[in-house]
């Protein structure tokens, strides 16, 4: 019998891989994915953005998968299930405080907590997180 290795999971960043320049998914991609998904793969979106920035890519394939957010510190389930928080690793107090420090006043600071992203209050460097945002 021949040794067949079978796809489980489909793990995908969204900006630069997943998304077109037009920031959507492509109909290719969704058939695609859904394909997949209706053979069994988990698809998973996997991005640096938080999860509520992730969440309308997700609704537009049409299917329900995980999302990855933060760069990896937080996994979270299926929408069916509410998104469940599956794996979080928030950055230790003491390393975001030097971070922190580090930062203020060289690049444009930004933080999450609980799904909520709190940028430094600057009038010069509010053009650049209203892009980032």
């Amino acid at each position: 019998m021949e040794n067949r290795r079978r796809i489980g999971l489909i793990a995908l960043d969204l900006d630069g891989t997943l998304l077109d320049g037009n920031k959507g998914v492509s109909k290719r991609n969704r058939e695609a994915l859904r394909a997949a998904s209706e053979m069994g793969v988990v698809i998973a979106l996997v991005s640096g953005r938080m999860t509520d920035c992730m969440a309308p890519t997700a609704d537009a394939l049409g299917i329900d998968c995980h999302i990855i957010a933060y760069n990896g510190g937080m996994a979270r389930g299926l929408k069916s299930e509410g998104r469940p928080v599956h794996f979080h690793r928030p950055l230790e107090a003491r390393y975001a405080s030097e971070l922190i420090d580090f930062c203020r006043g060289r690049y444009l600071l930004n933080v999450y907590y609980d799904d909520r992203l709190y940028a430094e209050e600057k009038l010069e460097l509010r053009p650049l997180a209203e892009v980032y945002s």
